[in-house]
């Protein structure tokens, strides 16, 4: 999904924590149980099991090649939806096959996959 003006927009879910004030320069960022199944859920619907390996990949690259990556993700998606529009997907990219994967969103919110008969 991409905002009005072509950038991208995602989904996502909120996790809050207050932090002493002692500890607001070195934040951990600790993503809960739940978080971390919605995110594996979706990658295993995409057919992307191997994702830890996938999260190393940019890490190796330079800033050109990741600058080009980024570049190739938004020329390969397959197109834009206005901001007001109802979505039934979830997009995915996976780098190193340089593809977009599509789940259904009810994947995310953990509700059971609606079959449509074509």
């Amino acid at each position: 999904m991409v905002r009005r003006r072509g950038a991208l927009a995602s989904v996502c879910i909120v996790q809050t924590e207050e932090i002493p004030e002692a500890r607001r320069d070195a934040i951990d960022l600790e993503i809960d149980q739940h978080g971390i199944a919605k995110y594996e859920r979706l990658r295993e619907h995409a057919g992307l099991f191997a994702h830890a390996d996938s999260h190393c990949l940019p890490e190796t690259w330079t800033e050109q090649q990741r600058h080009h990556a980024v570049a190739l993700a938004i020329q390969r998606m397959p197109g834009v939806v206005p901001v007001e529009a109802q979505i039934n997907q979830v997009a995915l990219y996976d780098p190193e096959a340089a593809q977009w994967h599509f789940v259904p969103i009810e994947v995310f919110f953990g509700e059971p996959v609606r079959k449509v008969n074509a």
